[in-house]
């Protein structure tokens, strides 16, 4: 019965974002306990996914920024003077979106950290008589995020995507409004079982608060930074790539000659430079069309920096990657 009262709240709460009263005596109702487990366990689904939405984007940017190494690292062969600076940008952007490691990794740790907590509170919980608790705090955990929340959050990093410290800055209005529900309605002094859920709302507190600051404003400047790096990275290439091609034409206008076969001059095949060139320039336009989405897929299975040092993916699968496991 008080299963079935607790997905009740779920439904309305999630559709009405209600906020249930405490009941007239005083007392901490099922009602109210069930709505706090239920917001509890729907924070932590959104933590989730944010965390994980910002990983998909901090993969995207280590993609191209390791790619555009390589690619730099090719037009320093053929010309040096030309690609130093795209070599040295490119790699400036691989550091700072590695910056966003630590960040990424610490928020996995407080989201594990804070399940593992709640678990080790719930037998006091049980034994205080508020084992719904935990059956609501569950089934509201495993039915997740509604897909609208998802597409919501989706569509607002998307729109903006330049900038998404600013975005941060509205999302952690809404998780300390979030947090300060739960903890109103676990800490009523008026309310007779509310020094039973000290500990959970402790925990609850301190999750949000570590993962806001380490994900809504660490993270999310330091993705900003990397973007904008990679950004003058990819100018400072195509700038590259163009003085390389117009000095490779300019050699064979001016003939470049070399000993033939007979011992005579034999001038450089112009049409096969030419096609080189247009290669090189039609694969770099394809990758950019592709965005930060899909990355460059580039001819190597690993990448060789400005310094030449030798990075290679090590990193495993993306869900281990995203679980934080980090390069």
């Amino acid at each position: 019965m008080r299963l079935t009262c607790g997905i009740i709240v779920l439904v309305l709460s999630a559709l009405f974002g209600s906020s249930m009263a405490a009941s007239t005596d005083g007392w901490m109702s099922d009602n109210d306990i069930a709505t706090a487990a239920c917001r509890m366990a729907d924070m932590y689904n959104r933590v989730r996914f944010v965390r994980n939405t910002l990983y998909d984007i901090h993969d995207g940017i280590y993609k191209e920024s390791k790619d555009l190494i390589f690619d730099a690292n090719r037009l320093d062969a053929v010309d040096p003077n030309s690609a130093a600076s795209a070599q040295k940008a490119a790699a400036a952007a691989k550091q700072a979106v590695d910056e966003c490691n630590q960040g990424l990794t610490d928020s996995y740790k407080y989201l594990k950290e804070y399940m593992e907590t709640l678990k080790k509170d719930l037998p006091e919980l049980k034994a205080n008589g508020h084992d719904h608790f935990e059956h609501v705090h569950k089934d509201c955990k495993n039915f997740g995020l509604y897909p609208a929340t998802e597409r919501e959050i989706t569509e607002l990093v998307k729109t903006n995507r330049s900038s998404l410290y600013k975005w941060g800055t509205s999302e952690q209005e809404l998780w300390n409004k979030k947090k300060d529900e739960v903890t109103g309605i676990l800490a009523d002094p008026r309310n007779r079982f509310s020094r039973n859920f000290d500990d959970v709302r402790k925990s609850f507190k301190d999750f949000v608060e570590n993962t806001l600051a380490t994900l809504l404003k660490t993270v999310t400047y330091r993705l900003d930074e990397a973007t904008k790096k990679l950004d003058e990275a990819q100018q400072l290439y195509k700038k590259a790539l163009e003085k390389v091609v117009q000095n490779a034409v300019k050699k064979c206008q001016a003939g470049g000659a070399s000993a033939g076969v007979d011992g005579g001059a034999q001038q450089p095949n112009c049409e096969k430079i030419n096609e080189k060139v247009n290669k090189i320039m039609k694969k770099r336009e394809e990758a950019n069309l592709k965005g930060t989405d899909d990355g460059v897929q580039s001819e190597s299975g690993s990448t060789t920096t400005a310094a030449g040092s030798s990075i290679s993916d090590t990193s495993g699968s993306k869900q281990q990657r995203r679980d934080g496991y980090h390069r």
